[in-house]
């Protein structure tokens, strides 16, 4: 696998950014509260009842594809897998955002708890420590990198986390949040059997048009932290997508829409598996949400990939179900969460990648 720009000179301006720019966790000013509910309905009929707290928090990333000159639709921009998956994050350490039960750890402690790790196959395993009366120990991945539009993401998952008090996501952000858009492809909580795809942006941003679309299509609904979603296909996460040995998500990002596909396992089309994505001949994206008169373009500006696990907090917390004698809600989540005894029931809370790729769009 080899990266469009060099690692050595990523990295020197890399370290340049980061020196002219200071990382702060900029918690936005969302409600955590959970509408009293008490988590007893799971989160497919109640997600956007209770405003959750956004999930951006920035750290400096290199300006990407902007700045390529005659890229051609279909060519890799960068590729991360394998050993050198890792050459493309940066593992985010501070608080979490979203109030999760969780402690977002460092490469090397990740490594050191074997919560990081490379398979023998290649794919690379991002798991959970949980049970250990304490927050569970966790990883948020964030980009080295940001993407203005006109690309394809890809992610090849072959599991994806799972459980109560769960809460995994694949997704990107601009810096000022919400005024650079937020583009949610992969979210769950607890033992959803699909997942939800959701934009987050800045006032004037409707997707009215979309069918079954959450809030009436306003994407900054809850000043961007409920935003505006569906949900995604059947078995789209959890135990069902699984057992399917998981399967590819596509995000295409133009300035004319943004679209999602998912390709389950023993669907992935030939030209992905290639390396050479031709959208213009997959089968319908399972959402498309226009851009355009309703919903600028403008509203998504230099995105930077994340993929994290979380755990309770302002979604996964709130609708949290009473189970075996525990009460619903965030803090019997944490109580869960840090049980030795749930140990088993949260041994799928891992994710195992293939690889993620970010390829040039067509127009």
């Amino acid at each position: 696998m080899n990266l469009h720009v060099p690692l050595a000179l990523l990295a020197a301006s890399l370290h340049t950014a980061i020196s002219a720019v200071t990382d702060t966790c900029i918690e936005q000013n969302c409600s955590s509260a959970d509408n009293g509910r008490d988590g007893q309905v799971l989160l497919q009929h109640s997600r956007h009842n209770n405003p959750r707290r956004s999930k951006y928090a920035y750290t400096p990333s290199l300006p990407y594809n902007q700045s390529l000159p005659g890229s051609i639709p279909g060519s890799l921009l960068i590729g991360c897998e394998g050993s050198k998956f890792v050459d493309c994050w940066e593992f985010f350490t501070d608080s979490d955002p979203t109030y999760g039960y969780v402690d977002y750890v460092s490469q090397s402690e990740a490594e050191s708890l074997g919560i990081y790790n490379v398979t023998a196959s290649g794919s690379v395993y991002l798991g959970s420590i949980v049970g250990q009366g304490g927050p569970a120990k966790s990883i948020r991945l964030q980009a080295k990198l940001t993407f203005s539009a006109g690309v394809l993401f890809v992610i090849d998952i072959e599991h994806m986390p799972t459980g109560y008090g769960t809460w995994p996501a694949w997704w990107s952000t601009g810096p000022y949040w919400p005024n650079e858009g937020e583009i949610d492809t992969i979210e769950a909580v607890e033992v959803d059997s699909s997942i939800y795809s959701t934009l987050h942006t800045s006032s004037g941003c409707s997707e009215w048009m979309v069918p079954d679309i959450s809030n009436g299509g306003w994407c900054n609904a809850g000043n961007g932290c409920d935003g505006c979603g569906v949900s995604g296909p059947a078995n789209s996460a959890g135990a069902g997508f699984n057992a399917l040995g998981g399967g590819v998500y596509v995000t295409s990002w133009t300035d004319d829409n943004i679209s999602m596909w998912l390709f389950p396992r023993g669907s992935i089309p030939q030209d992905i598996i290639d390396g050479d994505p031709q959208p213009s001949t997959w089968s319908n994206p399972y959402v498309t949400f226009p851009l355009g008169d309703s919903c600028s373009s403008n509203f998504f500006q230099n995105q930077q990939m994340v993929i994290n696990l979380d755990f309770c907090g302002s979604w996964a917390g709130a609708v949290f179900p009473s189970l075996n004698g525990w009460p619903g809600g965030n803090d019997a989540c944490e109580g869960y969460v840090r049980d030795a005894n749930n140990i088993e029931n949260l041994e799928d809370a891992y994710w195992l990648i293939k690889y993620v790729k970010v390829f040039e769009a067509a127009s």
